[in-house]
C-alpha cells in the first residue's frame, strides 16, 4: 500500500515538473524568438502612429479615475493646448468658438473629439480678444504621433520634505509604456509573454532600436545612482507591440514653498515627467498621458503614507506645456497637495505664547495704586522676556524670508500687546497723582478694548478671508 502511494506521488510530481518546465521554457523561447527576429531586422522605422485629422489638441484635466475632460472657459468654449498647423493663431490658451459653424459650447467632449477626427476641412472661429473673433481654415493631414502612457508611479515613501531647503525626497517605482508599430509583426512571437530586457545579451539585440522613451524623464536635481534600477521590455496586446520602461530609485525633487500661512500652510509637491522631444516638430507630435493605474497609485499613496509632519489632502494630474527656446515640450504634472500638521505649533508655541500674554495682561486686574506699580512692571517685563525667548523655537523650520508668515504676525502682535501693560502701568503711575478715579477708568478701558482688538487681529491673521 505504501509502495503504491509512493509511486503515485512520484508520477504526480513528474507531471507537475514536466508541465512547469515546458511552460517556463516556452516563455524563454518566445522572448528568444522575438529577440532574434529583432536582431535580424534590417530597417527600423521611426515608432510613430499615423493619424489624420485637423491636428488640434485641447487642454485637458484628468478626473480621479483617469477620465479626460477638456478644459473650457466660463462660457463653456474649449481652450487650445496646441495646434500642429496653425501655431501662431491657435496657440496655447486660445479659446475656440466654433468649427464649421458648430457651436462648441453646446457639444460634449466626446462629440468635439469626434468632430476633430472625422472632418477633412475645418473653418475655425476663435477669439482674438474677449469680444472679437477671427476665422482660420485648416485641412486635415497625415501626421505621426508618439503617445506615452505613464502606467505606474508607485510612491513607496516621501521620506523628507525639507521646506527650508526647498526639496523633497521620493522613493518610487515608475513605468512608462508606448506602442511600437515598427515592431508589430515581430511582437506576434511574444504571444502572451512579457519579456524584460535587463541583461547584456539581450541589450545587444535591441541596440539598433531607437528608444524615444529615454527622452521622457522625471524632473529632479539629484538622484542616488547606486539605488537606481532601470529595465525595459516588450509585450504584445491585441496584436500591438508595446515597449515598457521601468525605473526604481530614489530622487530629490525641487519644490517651491509658500510660507505666508505658516504653520497652517498647504504645500504642493510637484512631480513633473517631462519630454525632451518637441511637441510639434514638423508633422509629428509627442504627448504624455496618465492611465487609470497611475491614479490608483497616487490615491493609494494619499491613503497610505508615512508622512509624520504632513497630511496628504488631495492630488491633481494635468498636462503642462513647456516653452523653451521657441520650442514646445509636453509634460505630465502630478501635484500632491500636503497640509502641515500644525498641532506641534499650536501646543508648543501658540498656546504657551497666549499663556505668557495672559500673565502679562493679568496685571491690568491689579489695582493701579502706587504700591503696586513695581509688581505690575516686574510681571509684565518678565512675561515680555519669556515671549522673546519663544521666538527662537521655530527658526530652523523655515528659511530666512523677506515676508512675514502668519506665525510671525502672531508673535509680533503678541510682542506689542505684551508691551501694552508696561506702557499702561507707566502712564497710570503718572496719572495717579492727578486723578486716581480717571486712572481706574483708563485701566479698565485698556483691559477690555485691548483684549478685544487682539482677538480680532488674530482672526484676520489665521482665518481664511
Amino acid at each position: 500500500m505504501l509502495f503504491k502511494r509512493s509511486l503515485i506521488y512520484i508520477k504526480f510530481s513528474f507531471i507537475i515538473f514536466f508541465f512547469s518546465t515546458t511552460y517556463l521554457n516556452a516563455g524563454v523561447d518566445n522572448c528568444d524568438r522575438f529577440g532574434q527576429a529583432v536582431e535580424d531586422k534590417k530597417d527600423f522605422n521611426y515608432p510613430t502612429k499615423t493619424i489624420n485629422d485637423l491636428g488640434i489638441f485641447f487642454q485637458k484635466k484628468f478626473t480621479i479615475n483617469g477620465v479626460e475632460k477638456i478644459i473650457r472657459d466660463i462660457n463653456n468654449y474649449p481652450i487650445i493646448y496646441f495646434s500642429l498647423y496653425e501655431k501662431d493663431k491657435l496657440k496655447n490658451g486660445t479659446v475656440i468658438k466654433s468649427i464649421n459653424k458648430n457651436n462648441l459650447s453646446k457639444i460634449s467632449d466626446e462629440e468635439l473629439i469626434l468632430l476633430i477626427k472625422k472632418i477633412n476641412y475645418g473653418s475655425i472661429e476663435y477669439f482674438k480678444t474677449s469680444s472679437n473673433t477671427d476665422l482660420v481654415k485648416i485641412y486635415g493631414k497625415d501626421y505621426g504621433g508618439i503617445f506615452f502612457l505613464v502606467d505606474q508611479l508607485f510612491i513607496n515613501t516621501i521620506g523628507e520634505v525639507d521646506a527650508k531647503k526647498g526639496f523633497f525626497t521620493m522613493n518610487y517605482d515608475y513605468k512608462l509604456i508606448y506602442d511600437r508599430p515598427d515592431l508589430k509583426s515581430e511582437g506576434v512571437l511574444l504571444k502572451n509573454d512579457e519579456c524584460t530586457i535587463n541583461t547584456k545579451s539581450y541589450e545587444t539585440k535591441f541596440s539598433d532600436i531607437y528608444r524615444p522613451d529615454k527622452e521622457i524623464l522625471i524632473k529632479q536635481f539629484d538622484r542616488d545612482r547606486d539605488k537606481i534600477e532601470e529595465t525595459f521590455g516588450f509585450y504584445n496586446e491585441n496584436g500591438n507591440t508595446y515597449l515598457f520602461q521601468s525605473i526604481k530609485g530614489t530622487s530629490k525633487i525641487r519644490a517651491k514653498f509658500n510660507f505666508s500661512k505658516f504653520p497652517f500652510d498647504t504645500q504642493p509637491l510637484k512631480i513633473q515627467i517631462i519630454s525632451s522631444l518637441k511637441i510639434n516638430e514638423g508633422n509629428e507630435t509627442t504627448q504624455i498621458f496618465p492611465t487609470s493605474s497611475l491614479f490608483k497609485n497616487i490615491k493609494n499613496f494619499k491613503e497610505n503614507n508615512f508622512l509624520e509632519e504632513w497630511k496628504v489632502k488631495d492630488f491633481e494630474i494635468s498636462n503642462n506645456l513647456i516653452n523653451l527656446d521657441n520650442n514646445k515640450y509636453d509634460s505630465l504634472k502630478i501635484s500632491i497637495n500636503v497640509k502641515r500638521n500644525s498641532n506641534y505649533y499650536i501646543f508648543k508655541i501658540i498656546i504657551p505664547v497666549l499663556l505668557i500674554l495672559a500673565v502679562a495682561w493679568s496685571v491690568l486686574w491689579i489695582p493701579p495704586k502706587e504700591e503696586w506699580v513695581e509688581s505690575r512692571l516686574t510681571t509684565s517685563i518678565v512675561a515680555l522676556l519669556s515671549l522673546i525667548a519663544y521666538n527662537f523655537v521655530f527658526l530652523d523650520d523655515i528659511p530666512k524670508l523677506d515676508i512675514l508668515t502668519s506665525l510671525d504676525l502672531f508673535i509680533l502682535l503678541s510682542y506689542l500687546f505684551c508691551a501694552i501693560p508696561i506702557f499702561t502701568t507707566i502712564f497710570l503711575s503718572r496719572l495717579l497723582d492727578k486723578s486716581p478715579k480717571r486712572a481706574y477708568t483708563r485701566n479698565k478701558s485698556i483691559r477690555i478694548y485691548g483684549g478685544t482688538i487682539y482677538i480680532i487681529f488674530n482672526a484676520f491673521i489665521f482665518l481664511p478671508i
